[in-house]
C-alpha cells in the first residue's frame, strides 16, 4: 500500500505546535511542524506541516477542524517500511 509524503499549511486561532502535534501524530510518521507567523493581536498563527501517512484524508479531517489548509503539496511513495496507523 502506498504511503504519502504531505506538506501543507495550517492557518490556525488558539493554537500552539505542540498542540497540533499531539491532534495529528498518531495518523502519520515523520511529522515536522513549523510555526511561521504568529499574529499575538488576534493570536492566529501560520504552521507548515509535514507528515508522511498512508490516510491523507485523516489529517486533512483533522487540520479543517482545526483552521484552514492552504498550500498543499502530495508526493506518493511505496514505502514497504512504514509503520504508521492505518
Amino acid at each position: 500500500m502506498p504511503s504519502y509524503d504531505l506538506q501543507f499549511v495550517l492557518s490556525a486561532y488558539n493554537m500552539n505546535s505542540d498542540a497540533l502535534k499531539d491532534a495529528i501524530a498518531g495518523f502519520g510518521e515523520g511529522l515536522e511542524v513549523v510555526e511561521l507567523a504568529k499574529d499575538s493581536l488576534s493570536d492566529h498563527c501560520d504552521f507548515e506541516v509535514r507528515i508522511t501517512t498512508r490516510d491523507p484524508t485523516l489529517i486533512f479531517d483533522n487540520c479543517s477542524a482545526i483552521g484552514r489548509i492552504k498550500s498543499v503539496k502530495i508526493n506518493e511513495k511505496k514505502d514497504p517500511g512504514y509503520r504508521g496507523k492505518e
